[in-house]
């Protein structure tokens, strides 16, 4: 039988800190309430994606830019404000029926787990959002249900009032009655 190999990248150190930098720039008290306040009619849509760009992450870049850091550093962590901008975007997008923009600000400053990549660890993330009380009970077992955190579905469940529980489970769809 063949040995697997197991590789898994690990950025050296100092791009783990680049990384760190960039979303630390994106989340400044100026920077968040403009990525609350972003709305999209779609994750794609051309306008969208250009008022992003405009609005938001050259807003970013220029505070690269009076960071007292060599140029080299200034232009790699300039470098990495798209990539980081988009995860935040996409998380937001992909979260926007749980949240309201209230909600996801303060999700967003204190509650986003990110890898050494550079990404935001989704699964660590709803794992801390449906443990906070500042999730209404209904949205914290939905995520739960999204992300498959069978403990926390149990005892979110035991919480749900009836009429809710209702909906969630319905005898005449469910495969297994």
């Amino acid at each position: 039988m063949e040995d697997k190999i197991d590789i898994q990248l690990m950025p050296c150190l100092e791009q783990r800190a680049l990384r760190t930098a960039a979303a630390f720039l994106w989340n400044q008290d100026d920077i968040r309430p403009l990525t609350t306040g972003f709305s999209f009619r779609s994750f794609i849509d051309d306008y969208s994606m250009k008022m992003w760009r405009t609005n938001i992450e050259d807003k970013v870049k220029e505070k690269v830019s009076r960071l007292l850091l060599p140029k080299r550093m200034k232009e790699e962590i300039s470098l990495l404000i798209p990539p980081i901008g988009a995860e935040i975007l996409k998380w937001k997008y992909y979260h926007n029926e749980f949240l309201n923009e209230k909600l996801f600000e303060f999700f967003l400053t204190r509650k986003l787990c990110w890898t050494s990549l550079g990404t935001i660890d989704y699964k660590k993330t709803a794992e801390l959002l449906v443990r906070s009380p500042k999730l209404d009970i209904v949205n914290r077992y939905r995520l739960a249900c999204v992300y498959c955190l069978r403990d926390d579905i149990q005892s979110l469940w035991e919480s749900l009032p009836e009429e809710y529980q209702n909906l969630f489970y319905n005898k005449k769809r469910c495969r297994w009655s």
